[in-house]
């Protein structure tokens, strides 16, 4: 469960925990009641994210560090957001200042969203499978600053997307014999529905009339059925735009036939990133509120090697007519998200963003950090990037 963000005037008093927000080169404006003898001996220099809890007048202090003065941006407050959660990990309310005194070049808005993103980010865990869990105790923070509904909004606006990349962290998490293609499209209708949006799923007898041959192709060879799920957001007031979103769903990727070796399957319930990507993103439109309208388009199956799985040299018809001979049964990816490409291309979108776990060349390539993003629209590709920074 995620703490609860609010905006304070002061620090409350059943505060257990406070925490200050800190530039490194704010050394002549360093609060006077904390020991800074036992911070400085410790190492604490304010770099970006840095925690250290000393004692308080009343109450232990967080000290959290956001870099140079010079440096600061939303990201370096999200990161001290995250340093904070897991510094208050055992206590139950926390409160943190410092919004106000960051650089004037921030804007304040800004700076609180991304701070209640953090919060969210770093108090997260996945225990649900543990035999004895330590359940992250923070249930609300405080945040003292001035700004009134304009900042409040924002940090409900910060909650709630670091509450959808949490979403999406616990899908990933799930198990692939847990998490199967029917049980990923309830997930994605429950949260749809949940935030308001409209949503469609389709079922195996469905997906055979609509023609997607390449999920079916790959559906082949297990014993659970595909879906093919699409959710719906549209804005309040003038549409400026219609864009569309498709991710990856292999709820668990053996290779097929093109059986991949032990090591190779470890992370392989990982393979419906890209789904539970753009399940979570949806979730959290409403909340965020742009004016185009957006669509997801979510092929969901498992890769596996059962009596009847696809053949390499099987040839499949994907949803567009265009014909595909399999020559690898681990290149199942590109062919679920051909029928979701065509179906979302005959929607007519101004602009589409596909995310999957496609191959691991990208990580050879990049390392395991960076991400790869290609396509055919270098206009588009800017924007993407530019947002993705």
């Amino acid at each position: 469960m995620a703490p609860t963000i609010t905006l304070a005037r002061s620090t409350p008093a059943r505060s257990e925990l406070h925490a200050i927000l800190m530039c490194s080169d704010d050394v002549e404006d360093r609060p006077h009641d904390l020991d800074w003898d036992v911070l400085d001996s410790r190492g604490f220099e304010a770099k970006v994210g840095q925690t250290m809890i000393v004692s308080g007048s009343g109450r232990p202090t967080a000290v959290v560090g956001v870099g140079s003065r010079d440096g600061v941006d939303t990201a370096a407050v999200r990161r001290a957001g995250a340093g904070l959660a897991r510094a208050a990990k055992r206590v139950e309310r926390a409160s943190v200042s410092g919004l106000v005194e960051l650089p004037d070049g921030i804007d304040r808005a800004a700076a609180a969203q991304a701070l209640a993103e953090g919060i969210v980010l770093g108090a997260y865990q996945f225990t649900d499978l543990k035999t004895d869990p330590e359940p992250h105790r923070l249930q609300s923070v405080a945040v003292v600053a001035t700004g009134g509904k304009k900042v409040q909004a924002a940090l409900d606006v910060g909650a709630a997307v670091g509450e959808a990349t949490c979403a999406a962290r616990d899908l990933v998490n799930r198990p692939g014999g847990e998490l199967t293609p029917p049980v990923l499209a309830r997930a994605a209708s429950t949260m749809a529905k949940k935030a308001g949006l409209k949503v469609e799923v389709m079922d195996l007898a469905a997906i055979k009339r609509a023609k997607l041959g390449g999920v079916l192709g790959v559906n082949r060879g297990s014993t659970q059925q595909p879906r093919f799920v699409q959710i719906t957001y549209q804005p309040k007031g003038r549409r400026t735009g219609f864009l569309a979103l498709v991710g990856k769903g292999i709820t668990f990727d053996a290779g097929g036939l093109s059986i991949k070796n032990s090591q190779g399957m470890m992370t392989m319930k990982c393979d419906m990133a890209g789904a539970a990507a753009v399940i979570a993103a949806m979730s959290a439109l409403p909340a965020v509120a742009p004016t185009a309208k957006v669509v997801a388009y979510l092929p969901m199956t498992d890769n596996m090697l059962g009596g009847d799985a696809s053949r390499p040299g099987d040839v499949l018809t994907i949803r567009n007519g265009k014909t595909v001979e399999v020559l690898n049964t681990d290149a199942e990816g590109r062919l679920i998200l051909a029928d979701a490409l065509s179906v979302a291309s005959a929607a007519k979108p101004d602009a589409i963003v596909d995310l999957a776990t496609l191959t691991g060349a990208c990580m050879v390539a990049l390392g395991k950090k960076v991400a790869g993003l290609m396509g055919n629209h270098d206009g588009w590709i800017d924007q993407v990037r530019a947002a993705a920074d």
